[in-house]
């Protein structure tokens, strides 16, 4: 039975981290720094969107090396990528709303990677 589980002998034993906060450990003169994330971010949708389109237009990538990848290569590229979309949505990510492969693909060549909204592809009302 386990019933001392959890209690240290070690004085200079340190509880593990709650969520949400930073460990310090120290070894000999070196120091390890560890984040814990309360909570991951939300699926963005807009990158979700964005990893299909590239599916979609995969082909017609300019100096594309890599014809011979199936769809869901692709989107499991893109998901590794883009950290499973839990990503916030990126100038390059807005390029989703596109739906013509050429525009979409040019548009991809001249994004930045600033986070931003997806307003300037969107039509007036």
């Amino acid at each position: 039975m386990l019933a001392g589980a959890g209690c240290s002998s070690n004085p200079g034993a340190q509880p593990a981290p709650k969520a949400g906060s930073v460990h310090v450990t120290r070894s000999g003169e070196e120091t390890f720094v560890s984040v814990q994330e309360a909570e991951a971010e939300p699926l963005n949708p807009v990158c979700v969107a964005y990893c299909d389109r590239l599916a979609s237009c995969w082909h017609a990538r300019p100096n594309n090396n890599e014809l011979m990848m199936t769809r869901d290569e692709i989107v499991k590229r893109c998901n590794a990528e883009q950290a499973a979309c839990h990503t916030p949505t990126t100038d390059m990510l807005c390029c989703s709303e596109i739906t013509d492969c050429y525009d979409f693909n040019r548009c991809i060549a001249q994004s930045r990677d600033h986070v931003m909204s997806c307003d300037r592809f969107r039509a007036p009302k």
